[in-house]
C-alpha cells in the first residue's frame, strides 16, 4: 500500500507540475480519457463530466490561463483497500501573474488502470473571493 501511495503522490506533482508549467502532452496524461470522469472547478463555474468536456477546458486554461504558480499542502491521501482507487485531500494557494491570490480545497480522486494513477474526479472549491 505505502508504493501505491508513492506512486499516487508521484501522478499529482506530476499532473499539478504540468498544468503549471503549462505542459498540455504531459497534464493530459495525468488524466483518465473516459466518459465517467469528473471536473468541479470554481474557475469553469459548472460540473463537467467525460473527457471530451473536461479536457478543452483545461487545456483553454493552459494556453490561455497566463503565468501562474501554486504551492500546496497536502493534508490527505488514501488508498483504497483493493489498491484501485485513491483520494488524496490538499489546501492551494494560487498566485495569478504575480498580482492575484487566493486559496483552494482540492480534491483528486485516482483510479489506478493498466498499472497507472489516473485523475477520475477533480474537484477545486474557490476559499477566498
Amino acid at each position: 500500500m505505502d508504493n501505491d501511495k508513492e506512486a499516487v503522490m508521484k501522478a499529482w506533482r506530476k499532473g499539478s507540475d504540468a498544468l503549471e508549467e503549462g505542459d498540455w502532452e504531459t497534464y493530459q496524461d495525468y488524466w483518465a480519457h473516459a466518459d465517467y470522469i469528473q471536473a468541479i472547478h470554481p474557475k469553469e463555474r459548472q460540473w463537467l463530466t467525460g473527457w471530451e468536456k473536461v479536457g478543452p477546458g483545461y487545456k483553454h486554461l493552459i494556453e490561455e490561463g497566463g503565468e501562474w504558480s501554486a504551492e500546496a499542502v497536502l493534508v490527505s491521501l488514501r488508498v483504497s483497500e483493493g489498491g484501485t482507487m485513491a483520494w488524496l485531500t490538499s489546501k492551494i494557494t494560487i498566485t495569478v501573474d504575480e498580482e492575484m491570490e487566493f486559496e483552494s480545497w482540492q480534491t483528486s480522486i485516482f483510479e489506478k488502470l493498466g498499472g497507472e494513477w489516473k485523475l477520475v474526479l477533480g474537484h477545486a472549491s474557490n476559499l477566498t473571493g
